[in-house]
């Protein structure tokens, strides 16, 4: 039981690691507005310096390293689940913490012992300092944390680690591995193309960027000059592509509000109603891609795949903020997706289980969102809207007044409430909803999901 000293603790600790996400300069790969030239990648070297310091503790692991648009997150709780019910201890790293900043240094689903992470904060702040001393910058928040967190991976020690990009690829923290047992690269999609590039090949040639020499990839990009670009840039290293829909496939999609159920079939397996209580046909693609990663992994370990134990950690796989109904009612949806195409899901998804007049929209998008394209899908399930703000400190709001012009201009006979407490949002939403025996959607954003989340799974309990 977490007594309220070490709760106050951490909480110093967190305070001390939110101190780094101002850390200069940060982040390393943006292009100066004066020159508009992209800075040297300095970042990754300084983080490997950092690492060899501390005994270059990456150098022990092996590492699934997983990157994309959308879907990331969820591949890597689906690998994560799947090779820990192989047996395999697993450690998941993941970002951005929805819960609580333990989630970076999860090992078979279990977050760490609070004072394991302080104590690991504590033990390395003086290299931390040094740095900061001889360079003049310290390592970013994401940065100290990426490190932590393989440090700890290394002493427990987990036999795999899954490792999830941060942001982009080439020049995220989490690309200091120098060696991956398989790269995945869910998919390419238009997002923070402030930072990677104003189109699909450019967002992909920073994507591109994890692939390493001899190590399998694996991707659910289906448009052919993404492969082709795929392609060309994995036989330059030696490295091959595994495509969904061509080398390994997912049929007989069936998403339900309890979950989804669908086939796999591969070179090696072929299993018929595999579930997952994850919502959404996408959830189906996601799944699959862990699954042929499995499958590479146990063929380079030659292991024989348990297959009951498939099933198992498919339906193991929890992954919070994403199309997860919380036990209330009335019934609240909270989903965190945050760019147009994330969006688009979640309204298909949403279109399958509910009529327009059942749902209500609880939103809010950090700027930078292109909001005509995250709003036009959801305009399409509900013209009912409560606009707020995220509430991050590190990110920029698109404000709820411009939020509603948008929408007036997609939609004029559309009611948007504004309140600028989530909170307040959330049960003015509510109280309609009850009266009005509707359900509750929470989107737009994963800092509003994780805000509002606190309300049924407060930080503190689950620590």
């Amino acid at each position: 039981m977490l007594t309220l000293q070490e709760y106050v603790a951490f909480k110093e600790t967190e305070h001390f690691l939110d101190s780094l996400l101002f850390a200069k300069p940060t982040p390393h790969f943006v292009a100066p507005k004066h020159t508009g030239e992209m800075p040297p990648p300095f970042g990754i070297e300084r983080l490997a310096r950092f690492l060899q310091a501390a005994g270059n503790p990456h150098r022990t692991q092996k590492f699934l390293h997983i990157t994309g648009t959308s879907g990331k997150t969820s591949t890597t709780y689906f690998l994560a689940c799947l090779l820990e019910t192989q047996g395999l201890t697993t450690g998941m790293f993941t970002s951005p913490p929805l819960c609580s900043l333990a989630e970076y240094f999860t090992i078979n689903r279990q977050w760490p012992p609070v004072a394991d992470i302080i104590q690991l904060v504590r033990e390395f702040t003086p290299l931390l300092e040094r740095e900061y001393a001889q360079q003049g910058a310290s390592l970013s928040q994401f940065e100290f944390l990426c490190a932590l967190a393989l440090i700890y991976f290394a002493r427990r020690p987990v036999d795999y680690t899954v490792l999830e990009v941060g942001l982009g690829g080439r020049h995220d923290a989490t690309n200091v591995i120098e060696c991956a047992a398989v790269s995945i690269i869910t998919n390419i999609g238009l997002d923070h193309t402030h930072l990677l590039g104003k189109t699909l090949p450019a967002i992909a040639q920073a994507k591109l960027g994890i692939l390493k020499a001899g190590t399998p990839v694996l991707t659910a990009e289906r448009r052919p000059e993404l492969l082709t670009l795929f392609r060309q840039e994995a036989a330059q290293i030696g490295a091959s592509v595994q495509a969904l829909g061509v080398d390994f496939h997912v049929k007989n999609i069936a998403a339900g509000r309890d979950g989804t159920v669908f086939d796999y079939t591969s070179g090696q397996h072929c299993y018929r109603g595999l579930r997952t209580t994850m919502r959404g046909a996408y959830q189906a693609e996601n799944a699959a891609l862990a699954l042929r990663a499995l499958e590479l992994v146990a063929a380079q370990s030659g292991q024989p795949i348990k297959t009951d134990d498939v099933r198992r950690g498919l339906q193991a796989a929890v992954i919070p903020g994403r199309c997860e109904f919380m036990p209330h009612d009335p019934r609240v949806i909270l989903d965190g997706a945050h760019n147009p195409e994330k969006i688009r899901q979640f309204a298909a998804y949403l279109k399958t289980q509910f009529t327009p007049e059942q749902v209500i929209f609880v939103c809010a998008f950090t700027s930078g969102k292109e909001p005509a394209e995250m709003l036009a899908p959801l305009l399409e399930i509900s013209r009912a809207f409560y606009l707020t703000k995220t509430l991050n400190s590190t990110r920029a709001d698109e404000e709820p007044l411009y939020l509603k012009t948008v929408l007036n201009a997609l939609r004029p006979d559309v009611h948007a409430a504004i309140y600028l407490n989530p909170a307040d949002a959330l049960d003015a939403a509510l109280t309609v909803a009850r009266a009005r025996q509707q359900v509750v959607c929470v989107t737009g954003s994963l800092y509003l999901v994780a805000l509002l989340r606190q309300r049924w799974y407060p930080e503190y309990a689950l620590l």
